[in-house]
């Protein structure tokens, strides 16, 4: 999400690599000139910066002043020469490969769930993650429900993102209640009362997107993608009146397009 707001806000920068909290302090410093992060790192804090994964305008204001301060403290840094080559080839397509599956086994996971008739009266916050849940688990979606609910809850203490433009509210959680990850839509009879972030508009529909502790890298490389596309106009609008087959169509497009030109990326 932070990759694809700096894209769009800040387009003379090139994002080079996304990396975890742990790789952050393992790269050589001669491969990226600034490092941008949503959490505090392992690192002296004049290497690097904190904003908001949304970049908002005093965000943006202060990534462009650390800019300038690297480029008058530091000037561009010479790259570090490299022990081995790019691996590209065979490497790259097993990379593609390994992300096609893992995009093609969410899609086929993916369901738009609908509230049932008669469930029309607003639900407290819990309530409405528990609902939530009830219809993943009738979707055969879940190994255990239980577990699935509890990490749900606590994950969404701050009662989750709304997307831009306020008709979706974005849940998600790492959980041992699923074997695979999964995504789903669920459109809504009516808003959770008492959420622990009120919208200034109620949420018409909500995206859960559930991934098991231990994620394989490629399926870590399609769930991200899938949050950065949140930001995407077009996307949230076939989001919010669209159905499950044209989600899924327009997934399937967006996830090829990206695997295809994924590998190698950052290298």
């Amino acid at each position: 999400m932070l990759a694809s707001r700096i894209h769009q806000e800040l387009p003379e920068i090139e994002v080079v690599a996304s990396l975890s909290w742990f790789e952050s302090s393992r790269v050589a410093r001669g491969e990226w000139d600034i490092l941008v992060s949503t959490i505090p790192l392992p690192l002296p804090s004049s290497e690097y910066i904190v904003v908001s994964p949304l970049l908002p305008p005093e965000a943006v204001a202060a990534l462009k002043a650390f800019m300038a301060r690297r480029r008058a403290g530091l000037g561009k840094p010479a790259p570090e020469s490299r022990d081995t080559p790019s691996p590209g080839g065979l490497v790259d397509l097993r990379a593609m490969s390994d992300q096609l599956a893992a995009a093609i086994g969410l899609l086929e996971r993916f369901r738009m769930l609908r509230a049932e008739a008669g469930a029309a009266t607003a639900q407290d916050w819990a309530g409405f993650l528990a609902a939530l849940v009830g219809q993943l688990e009738g979707a055969g979606l879940l190994r255990d429900a239980g577990l699935a609910l509890r990490d749900l809850e606590l994950r969404s203490r701050d009662g989750g993102m709304a997307l831009p433009g306020g008709s979706i509210l974005f849940l998600h959680a790492r959980t041992g209640g699923v074997d695979l990850p999964t995504l789903s839509l669920h459109v809504l009879a009516s808003p959770p009362r008492g959420s622990p972030r009120p919208a200034e508009q109620p949420p018409a529909r909500a995206i859960v997107m559930l991934a098991p502790p231990g994620l394989p890298r490629a399926g870590m490389d399609i769930l991200n993608e899938i949050s950065n596309s949140f930001l995407d106009e077009g996307t949230l609008a076939g989001l919010a009146s669209g159905d499950e087959t044209e989600i899924r169509d327009h997934y399937s497009r967006h996830l090829d397009r990206f695997a295809r030109a994924a590998p190698g990326q950052g290298d």
